[in-house]
């Protein structure tokens, strides 16, 4: 690239495609911390049960297989869930299968339209600010459910300890 004359127009499509990506990176990023939020609470719910470490091993084994919806039928049975963010969960399902399985379409479609570059990574922000909302809520339940079980985050940290390094 040193020495080489860049065309304006050239250089504009290049940003607005750095842009796009930029944006499907961020929103996606997110979808997956909320995907693992959803397991951290269910994970916080197994050490409320007295197991075994078989058996909670095998339970943990179980929920780290689980997909977002099968994560969200969990917490939906385990937990009391407003008919609001019961919605809300199954919309962010929604956005990240959209992200995961129809964004090419998305894409190109948006190629197509004037402005449609920009008017979609707009929506992926939008996307993004959802996500973080949803994880926000998943945060203050586990938080919830830790106060009313007495269990502090410390004990969690040296549990997740445990977990990351029985992981290898």
């Amino acid at each position: 690239m040193l020495g080489k004359k860049i065309k304006t127009t050239e250089l504009i499509k290049s940003l607005e495609s750095y842009l796009l990506e930029a944006a499907y990176g961020k929103a996606m990023l997110q979808a997956n911390c909320l995907e693992k939020s959803f397991t951290n609470l269910l994970i916080t719910k197994l050490t409320d049960k007295k197991l075994s470490e078989e058996i909670f091993n095998s339970k943990l084994a179980k929920l780290r297989k689980l997909t977002m919806g099968g994560l969200i039928n969990e917490i939906i049975k385990e937990f009391e869930i407003s008919d609001y963010w019961q919605q809300e969960f199954d919309n962010a399902l929604f956005f990240r299968n959209r992200l995961t399985h129809k964004i090419s379409d998305d894409i190109f479609y948006s190629y197509l339209e004037t402005d449609g570059k920009n008017k979609l990574v707009l929506e992926l922000d939008e996307v993004t600010s959802f996500f973080n909302e949803s994880n926000n809520e998943v945060r203050r339940m586990t938080d919830e459910w830790l106060n009313l079980k007495g269990i502090k985050k410390s004990q969690l940290v040296e549990v997740a300890k445990g977990l990351m390094y029985s992981r290898h």
